[in-house]
C-alpha cells in the first residue's frame, strides 16, 4: 500500500529541507543549517503519535534558529560590516548609507540566484525519494515525480516573491533611516555624539561636553549658550522616537521565508507526495 512505502512525515520534511539551506542564504546560523541537512532514517516505522512527539519540538527548535540567523544576516551583520569599514577608515561616514545599499542589494541579488540553485537541488532531493518509495511501482514512481515538480515550480515562484518582499523591506527600512537622519538635522544638527541616546538628560550632557570643548577659545558664557540652543534634546527625542520603535521589516520577511520554506517542505504522510504543488 501507500502507507508501507511512506516514511514518517518528520523525516521527509527534513530530507526536503536540506537542500534549501544551500540555496537561501538568507542566513540561517550554522547549527540550524547542520540540522537542516541532517538525514535521520528511524531504524523501524513509527506511529504519527511518536513521530509528533519525537519531532515537533525539534522543529520548533530549528524554526527559532533559522529566524533568529536570518535576522542576524539582514540587520546586525550588515549594521557590523558598514560600522567596520568606517571604523577603518575605508569609507567616510557620509558613505555609509550608500555602502549599506551596495551590501544589500547583493544579498538580494544572490538570494535570486540561489532560488534556482534551490529548485535544481530541492527537486533531485524530492526525486530520490520517490525512487526509494515506489522503486517498485512505476505508475506511482511517476506520479510522485509529477508532483514534486510541481512542487518545484511553486517554490521558485514564490522564492521570486520572497526576493521582492526583502527588497522591499530594505527599502521600507531606508526610508525609516532617512526620516530618523531628518530628525537629527532638524533638531541637533551640529551634535552627532547625541545622536544615538535615548535620554534627554544623557544627550543634554553630551551637548555640552561638546561646547565646552568648542567654546574654549571665546567668549565662553555666551558662546555656550548660543552652541547648547543648537539642540533640542526633547523635539529630537519626540521626532525620532515613534521611527526607533518599528520593528525592522526584514523581521517580517525571515518569518515569512520561514513558512514558505516549511509549506514546500511538507509531503503528505501517505503517499509521500509534495504538499504543495499538488
Amino acid at each position: 500500500s501507500d502507507l508501507d512505502h511512506s516514511p514518517p512525515l518528520m523525516t521527509c520534511r527534513l530530507q526536503i529541507m536540506r537542500p534549501l539551506k544551500i540555496a537561501l542564504v538568507l542566513a540561517a546560523a550554522p547549527t540550524v543549517l547542520g540540522r537542516l541537512r541532517r538525514r535521520e532514517e528511524p531504524a523501524a516505522p513509527l506511529s504519527a503519535e511518536e513521530i509528533k512527539e519525537k519531532y515537533d519540538n525539534a522543529d520548533e527548535s530549528i524554526e527559532a534558529l533559522f529566524k533568529s540567523g536570518c535576522s542576524f544576516h539582514h540587520k546586525a551583520d550588515i549594521d557590523s560590516a558598514v560600522t567596520t569599514k568606517v571604523a577603518k577608515g575605508e569609507i567616510e561616514g557620509s558613505e555609509a548609507e550608500a555602502e549599506r545599499a551596495k551590501i544589500e542589494n547583493d544579498r538580494t541579488e544572490d538570494m535570486s540566484k540561489q532560488c534556482s540553485l534551490a529548485l535544481a537541488t530541492t527537486k533531485s532531493d524530492c526525486q530520490d525519494l520517490c525512487v526509494h518509495r515506489y522503486s517498485d511501482d512505476r505508475d506511482k514512481k511517476m506520479e510522485c515525480d509529477d508532483a514534486c515538480s510541481a512542487n518545484g515550480k511553486a517554490f521558485l515562484s514564490e522564492c521570486q516573491n520572497k526576493v521582492a518582499q526583502l527588497t522591499a523591506a530594505y527599502e521600507a527600512r531606508a526610508q525609516t533611516s532617512k526620516e530618523e537622519n531628518q530628525c537629527y538635522e532638524d533638531h541637533c544638527q551640529d551634535f552627532a555624539t547625541a545622536w544615538t541616546l535615548t535620554d534627554k538628560a544623557a544627550i543634554d550632557e553630551a551637548v555640552s561636553a561638546d561646547c565646552t570643548k568648542s567654546c574654549e577659545a571665546s567668549d565662553v558664557e555666551n558662546c555656550l549658550d548660543t552652541c547648547k540652543g543648537g539642540c533640542d534634546a526633547q523635539a529630537m527625542l519626540d521626532c525620532v522616537g515613534p521611527l526607533r520603535k518599528k520593528e525592522d521589516p526584514t523581521v517580517d520577511f525571515c518569518n515569512d521565508l520561514w513558512s514558505m520554506i516549511h509549506k514546500s517542505s511538507e509531503v503528505d504522510p501517505k503517499t509521500g507526495f509534495p504538499v504543495s504543488g499538488n
